[in-house]
């Protein structure tokens, strides 16, 4: 029998009880940066979220610009175009002789001899 048996006794429970209890801080510990991290790691989402919305705002308000510079440009090559074909087709017309035809009776057929048909 130990003279400091009852105090030994006493120290290892004490011990066991500090081990124990230094394991629930580190657990804890634990627990905390994690949950610190998980809220970090959540507002990088939203972050990355609101960033991702307004980088598709812009990329459509640049289609729109976009559209709109094409469509002008299309319209304006179109007319001028339009503009050619017309000035062509006024010039043809004014080469064409004027023939001016006065019927006096009713209109006649008649029928194509041989040597028309061939």
């Amino acid at each position: 029998m130990s003279i400091f048996g009852r105090q030994d006794d006493g120290r290892e429970r004490l011990a066991d009880e500090l081990a124990g209890l230094k394991a629930e801080i580190k657990a804890l510990r634990t627990e905390r940066d994690k949950t610190a991290q998980l809220t970090r790691l959540g507002h990088d989402v939203e972050t990355l979220k609101l960033e991702k919305a307004q980088l598709v705002e812009e990329n459509l308000a640049a289609d729109k610009q976009r559209f709109a510079g094409e469509m002008t440009f299309q319209r304006k090559h179109l007319q001028g175009e339009v503009d050619r074909i017309e000035s062509i087709l006024g010039k043809i017309l004014d080469r064409l002789p004027t023939i001016e035809v006065e019927l006096t009776g009713p209109a006649k057929t008649r029928k194509a001899s041989r040597g028309e048909l061939d």
